[in-house]
């Protein structure tokens, strides 16, 4: 179990992560634009990371292989051991082999080395070939996991607008200290990956509401809201959570109505349980505890417009 915890203070408008960390740190003078060159493997550091969401350019070059950014066990370690956090947005040159030729550092998240180590993990992509080379960005938020937290039910309500199949707004609701996580990155994660979470429904849709549950076993299920349209997609996943907090053993129980998954969804567990997250420990001699996440997608359809007579 790891010992070493990070709190951040966040507010209302924690997803614009960016801002909050300028917040939270003595400003740094921002680095000028960094040509990757491969450093030396660091070694693995104590803290335990988060799971950064990744946000493609439109580029027209397709992603065929490379990290899973859903995997905090990616975290760039020598950031790591420095506990820092960011958004880094990067720009590659890919060339006709379909493999990066160059990284460059377009917004720096402040940090060198959380720079560096998302350049050389983005260096490791691979794309479909371009008829000649190509260039495409991206944006990587890395996060550092939460405390401990109890092992009880939590519950994340988004509520998003939609208009030609693009979100315009998000708003969110919630409990637990699960919540407060989720909401760092809960709008961001929806808008990227509306494909995967809308499908083709989205540009019949008004609203869309997403509403994430984390259930221990034994206890009851929050009622769905209502008022949102039919659930048009659905994922549950059963875990367990050892005695020294960590969540085990994920498995999928269902999962219908999604998109194609992207490289965030390689994992079971999937994007909201994250090997980052670890709940308050129990005696050692304490079974196990289990429990589910679900994800419940309902969309409700635009009002047809009506015809004049």
């Amino acid at each position: 179990m790891i010992s070493r915890r990070f709190r951040l203070a966040l507010g209302t408008a924690a997803i614009a992560l960016p801002a909050v960390v300028a917040a939270q740190q003595p400003p740094v003078a921002a680095p000028p634009p960094l040509i990757y060159a491969p450093p030396v493997p660091p070694a693995p550091p104590a803290p335990r990371p988060n799971a950064p969401p990744f946000r493609p350019i439109a580029s027209g070059l397709r992603v065929t292989g490379g990290p899973d950014w859903g995997d905090p066990a990616i975290y760039p370690a020598a950031a790591l051991r420095l506990d820092q956090e960011g958004a880094v947005r990067l720009e590659l040159a890919v060339g006709t082999n379909g493999r990066p030729r160059g990284c460059t550092i377009v917004e720096s998240s402040g940090h060198a080395e959380l720079d560096a180590g998302t350049c050389r993990l983005a260096m490791t992509m691979r794309f479909s070939a371009p008829p000649e080379e190509a260039r495409t960005r991206f944006r990587i938020v890395w996060l550092l996991a939460p405390d401990p937290m109890p092992f009880e039910p939590q519950r994340l309500v988004a509520t998003l607008d939609l208009a030609g199949a693009a979100v315009t707004g998000c708003t969110l609701d919630g409990n637990g200290p699960l919540f407060r996580q989720w909401a760092r990155v809960a709008c961001r994660t929806f808008e990227i990956e509306a494909d995967y979470y809308f499908g083709p429904r989205r540009w019949s849709a008004r609203r869309a509401t997403v509403v994430v549950d984390l259930v221990p076993d034994g206890m009851p299920v929050p009622p769905v809201p209502a008022g949102r349209g039919p659930i048009s997609a659905i994922r549950r996943t059963g875990f367990a959570v050892d005695a020294g907090g960590d969540p085990v053993a994920c498995r999928t129980l269902l999962d219908r109505g999604f998109g194609r998954p992207r490289l965030d969804h390689a994992d079971a567990c999937g994007f909201f349980l994250a090997r980052g997250y670890e709940f308050v420990p129990l005696e050692a001699e304490a079974q196990p505890r289990s429990g589910t996440v679900e994800v419940r997608v309902m969309l409700e359809a635009a009002t047809p417009p009506r015809s004049r007579r």
